[in-house]
């Protein structure tokens, strides 16, 4: 005796959460944004190829690292566990700081983390690095623009001031004395 069911329909499903699956990955792997996911111990699960560009790491060397014993400065790895508790309770971080590179630089990136929540139960940590050198460089450009003017124009007010003080004096002075018409008028 045999048993014939129709699995077209299963089939048909686990293709479709299959097609899901690498749709995301490829977002992920794609991304320009630095992407890392971490287990419950803070420990890399996961990473995009934009990591280890932005960081300096190959994949293996990764996988299984502490995120905070890879990436985290010192001077910073109070902040950082102080982050990594409010995403592991479920809570959000977003922020601008510095992270620092294989060869021990430091990069200035703007910093999401938010927790993997699967049927209601946070799984996994998920770390977003966008790196904003270029923004930061940017704005104390700006920024150093703005002083130099702000200065020029006090030099300059200065500069114009003082020979103008001695135009208008002079030119008082001038018009207490008998004068004709027209010099009075050219005065």
């Amino acid at each position: 005796m045999a048993i014939i069911r129709d699995i077209s329909e299963r089939k048909k499903t686990e293709n479709e959460i299959q097609r899901q699956k690498q749709y995301f990955e490829a977002l992920v792997d794609t991304s320009p944004i630095a992407v890392v996911t971490l287990n419950m111990e803070h420990r890399v699960l996961d990473c995009n190829p934009a990591f280890g560009e932005l960081f300096e790491y190959s994949k293996e060397e990764t996988i299984g690292a502490n995120i905070d014993a890879l990436v985290v400065p010192l001077s910073e790895r109070g902040q950082a566990e102080d982050y990594s508790r409010r995403v592991s309770s479920g809570g959000l971080v977003h922020t601008f700081t510095q992270r620092q590179r294989n060869d021990g630089s430091l990069v200035d990136v703007e910093l999401f983390g938010v927790p993997v929540i699967v049927d209601g139960e946070q799984i996994a940590t998920q770390i977003l690095y966008h790196d904003i050198t270029d923004l930061v460089e940017a704005r104390q450009e700006a920024e150093s623009a703005a002083r130099t003017k702000a200065d020029f124009l006090a030099n300059m007010s200065h500069e114009i001031r003082t020979p103008l003080n001695a135009v208008i004096g002079m030119t008082g002075l001038l018009l207490d004395t008998p004068l004709n018409n027209e010099q009075r008028e050219y005065a």
